[in-house]
């Protein structure tokens, strides 16, 4: 009884600690406008090129080795073979 109070009473406490979410704007939920452009041939177009800072490393390829496996593709004559042992 007293374990069944003492839950009671925590469980109860910890929803008074609860933080309210805070209420929504206008507009972060209002989508953008759509921006339309129009391009006339002949127009220029002034401006800095933006490109993400860093270097570019060039790796060689992956190496590849030969299998360690052999397949074997003609063993035809021993698997007829082996079946006529089984008879």
């Amino acid at each position: 009884m007293h374990r069944l109070l003492l839950n009671l009473s925590l469980g109860l406490s910890l929803t008074a600690f609860a933080q309210p979410q805070p209420p929504r704007t206008p507009e972060r939920t209002a989508p953008r406008p759509v921006q339309h452009a129009d391009f006339i041939e002949g127009s220029d177009i002034h401006g800095a090129r933006a490109a993400p800072l860093g270097q570019v490393h060039v790796a060689r390829p992956q190496s590849r080795f030969k299998s360690l496996l052999q397949v074997r593709t003609h063993f035809d004559d021993k698997l007829r073979e082996s079946v006529f042992e089984f008879r």
